[in-house]
């Protein structure tokens, strides 16, 4: 009777066990939510379903993941150079985003339009930037314009034939 009682313990035991498993096993379909994302169930939602492409398009293509991730690294060292070298802009930059970043967690409803506005004076730093590098680089900046609306009228002539190769897409 020992033996049996032992034995149905293990059954059951193993039982429960199989059926705790059951529960804890992921739902398909259903993504994976970052636990420390701090914004709002469908910004994290978004972001899991994003990353899940990722992951996927990683899985079917290495070598274009493999490439995007030596250009994040070199665009990371690219930028850590122009900091060492320029401090006190990055100083400033930082401090900006800063900002936002609290603006937006005080007034919410209003981040969408402080991030347009982050972004326009942006915009107008970056033009500001190029017209003096223009002014100081004038051979440079020629050399860089023909060259931007030779692209231009390149990827203008691909469109066109995409176009005409796909002339049902809306």
């Amino acid at each position: 009777m020992k033996s049996f009682i032992v034995w149905l313990f293990f059954i059951l035991s193993g039982l429960a066990f199989s059926v705790a498993a059951e529960e804890i096993k992921p739902v398909p379909g259903a993504v994976s939510i970052d636990p420390n994302c701090l914004e709002s169930r469908e910004v994290c939602e978004k972001k899991a379903l994003e990353r899940e492409a990722r992951v996927k398009r990683c899985q079917e293509n290495p070598q274009s993941c493999e490439q995007e991730r030596l250009e994040r690294m070199q665009q990371q060292e690219k930028r850590k150079k122009f900091c060492q070298e320029n401090p006190a802009v990055c100083k400033k930059q930082h401090e900006e985003r800063v900002a936002l970043e609290t603006q937006c967690k005080a007034q919410p409803e209003q981040c969408a339009e402080l991030k347009k506005q982050f972004n326009r004076k942006k915009n107008e730093e970056r033009t500001l930037a190029f017209e003096q590098w223009c002014t100081n680089n004038a051979k440079s900046c020629e050399e860089w314009k023909a060259e931007s609306k030779k692209i231009q009228e390149q990827c203008a002539e691909m469109r066109k034939q995409l176009k005409q190769k796909f002339p049902d897409m809306p």
